[in-house]
């Protein structure tokens, strides 16, 4: 019997996925990391309140009226998305091709994907891979199986796919765009840190290449359609079959109870 427990919170972040990781002991973290987290990231590392190591204890109060009712009323967000998706033409306001990387960034996600923008030289990189390294010295310190998982946007996986949704973000990023760049700074990293890693860009695309007719993303919010959902746990449950770190964990044997903790984006 397995158990879940699914988190999601609008603008989730490193820092709660953290906090999380600190509050629950099960026997696999699956952390679904979206390029959203990268920009996020910016501006909750203002807020969090951090120990002598660096590490979030806490977070100073929202001073936003706008942020707090966004994260705390599912209403509001409700109104904000139908608000939205009656605007014609809609574009991310903000953001400019002369900004610097993190500030870019912090206004779109999409910008992490211009080819130009290196981990190296990007504050909000490493930030991400801050909390990343110190949840994967938290799990394996307790003997609980890490493992991360890359969504890719929908306009990215098909250009049929996130039609109405994907210009807010991508309008403003000047072509040409480095698709797979999330997935291959994220798949170095968990390489050195020993981390089972696996993009979904993969199983997405080639399910596209074997029915071009069928929608895996919503147009409008970009979420998964059933038949994203389907595609995700089919492939994403081999892996876990393929991998011993996490198999071994999950499918011990008949009679194992597994919990396991879904972070999401």
């Amino acid at each position: 019997m397995w158990r879940f427990y699914n988190f999601i919170i609008c603008s989730f972040f490193n820092t709660l996925q953290y906090f999380f990781a600190l509050r629950f002991n099960p026997d696999v973290v699956i952390h679904f990391a979206f390029p959203n987290d990268v920009a996020d990231n910016m501006y909750m590392e203002r807020i969090t309140v951090a120990d002598g190591d660096g590490l979030p204890y806490g977070l100073k109060p929202v001073q936003k009226i706008k942020s707090f009712f966004r994260w705390n009323s599912l209403f509001y967000v409700f109104l904000q998305q139908r608000f939205q998706e009656f605007q014609k033409n809609m574009t991310m306001s903000g953001t400019s091709e002369g900004d610097p990387p993190d500030a870019f960034i912090e206004n779109n996600f999409a910008a992490i994907y211009k080819p130009v923008y290196t981990a190296s030289d990007s504050l909000a990189w490493n930030v991400e891979f801050k909390y990343l390294h110190a949840m994967n010295m938290l799990l394996r310190s307790k003997g609980i199986a890490f493992v991360v998982v890359s969504i890719p946007p929908g306009n990215l996986v098909s250009t049929d796919e996130w039609k109405t949704g994907a210009p807010y973000w991508f309008s403003t990023i000047h072509a040409p765009l480095d698709t797979t760049k999330m997935d291959r700074l994220l798949e170095n990293f968990c390489v050195a840190e020993d981390i089972p890693f696996y993009p979904l860009m993969t199983p997405f695309r080639n399910y596209k290449k074997a029915e071009p007719g069928k929608k895996l993303f919503f147009d409008f919010d970009g979420h998964w359609t059933a038949t994203g959902h389907d595609v995700a746990a089919d492939s994403l449950y081999a892996f876990i079959q393929a991998d011993p770190r996490v198999r071994d964990r999950l499918l011990g044997g008949a009679d194992r109870r597994s919990v396991v903790l879904r972070l999401i984006p």
